[in-house]
C-alpha cells in the first residue's frame, strides 16, 4: 500500500472514544504500518470523552449516552449508526475496521453497496453482559452469523467462538506494555491495595467488593471510571475506598 500513488484508506470505527483504548490504538498503528491512510469514527459519550478529544474530533459523534446503560441507550445507538453510515459515504474507504458488532452492522450495510475490505474485531461479544443463558446463546448465534460476511474476523479470545468456526478467526490477545513507576507507589507496605479501572456498572461486582473491603482495615480499593452507579458507589464508599474520576489509559497505568 505504501508504494501506491493513491494509498488505500482505512476507517476505524468504535462506539466509544476509542483513542484512549490500547486495543484501538494498536489497531490504528497496525493499519498505518501496513501503509494505509487512517481515519477514525468515534463516539464521545460523556463530558470526559468530549474533554479528551485530541484529534480528528470532527469525526467524533457527540451525544451523551451513559456507559453501562445497555439497551437504555437504544435510541442514541441508532443515531450513532446512522452517523457511521453517513461518515463512511463521505470517506469512501477501501478498508473498514469495525470494533464490535454495533459498528460492524452499518459497515456491512455499506459493504453491500460499495466494494470494501471489512475487518471485524470483537472487543467484547454482544452477550457479554447478559445473564440469561438462552438469550446469551441467541445473541452469540446472531453475532457469529452476521460476522461471517466479514473478510477478516479477529477476537481477543478464541474460546468465545464455537469450535466449528475458530479456523476462520484470528486471535489477538489484549496484551499491552506499560511502565511501572515505583515512585508513585504508596509508602505503607502494610496496605493491600486493589485497583479497578473501567465502566461503573451493576454487573461488575463492585458493591460486593466494597462490602468486603470496608471490613478490612489494612486493605484499600481505588476505583477509576464512569457509569450509572458512580453516585451510588460514592455514597457507600469508606475511608479505605477511593472513587476517582475517569482517566485516559496511559495515566491510569501510571
Amino acid at each position: 500500500a505504501k508504494d501506491m500513488s493513491n494509498p488505500l484508506t482505512c476507517t476505524l470505527i468504535r462506539s466509544t472514544l476509542g483513542t484512549s483504548e490500547p486495543r484501538f490504538q494498536n489497531a490504528c498503528k497496525l493499519m498505518e504500518q501496513l501503509g494505509l491512510e487512517v481515519t477514525y469514527i468515534n463516539w464521545a459519550r460523556s463530558n470526559s470523552d468530549v474533554e479528551g478529544l485530541s484529534f480528528h474530533s470532527e469525526n467524533s459523534f457527540k451525544l451523551k449516552a451513559q456507559y453501562g446503560n445497555g439497551a437504555r441507550n437504544y435510541i442514541a445507538h441508532l443515531r450513532f449508526l446512522f452517523y457511521v453510515l453517513q461518515a463512511l459515504c463521505r470517506f469512501k474507504p477501501k478498508v473498514i475496521y469495525a470494533c464490535d458488532l454495533d459498528t460492524y452492522l452499518p459497515s456491512f450495510l455499506y459493504k453491500i453497496f460499495r466494494p470494501v475490505i471489512l475487518i471485524y474485531d470483537q472487543f467484547d461479544p454482544l452477550s457479554a453482559r447478559v445473564s440469561n443463558s438462552l438469550l446469551c446463546q441467541l445473541l452469540d448465534t446472531f453475532e457469529n452469523t452476521c460476522t461471517k460476511k466479514a473478510d477478516i474476523r479477529i477476537t481477543a479470545n478464541l474460546e468465545r467462538i464455537p469450535p466449528s468456526l475458530r479456523e476462520s478467526w484470528i486471535e489477538v490477545k489484549n496484551l499491552f506494555p506499560f511502565e511501572l513507576n515505583t515512585s508513585l507507589r504508596r509508602d505503607s507496605q502494610n496496605t493491600f491495595g486493589l485497583f479497578y479501572g473501567g465502566i461503573l456498572n451493576q454487573d461488575r461486582g463492585l458493591f460486593e467488593c466494597l462490602t468486603v473491603i470496608k471490613k478490612k482495615s489494612t486493605w484499600r480499593l481505588d476505583i477509576f471510571g464512569q457509569g450509572p452507579i458512580r453516585s451510588e458507589l460514592e455514597n457507600v464508599s469508606g475511608a479505605n475506598i477511593g472513587i476517582h474520576k475517569y482517566l485516559p489509559h496511559i495515566e491510569l497505568m501510571q
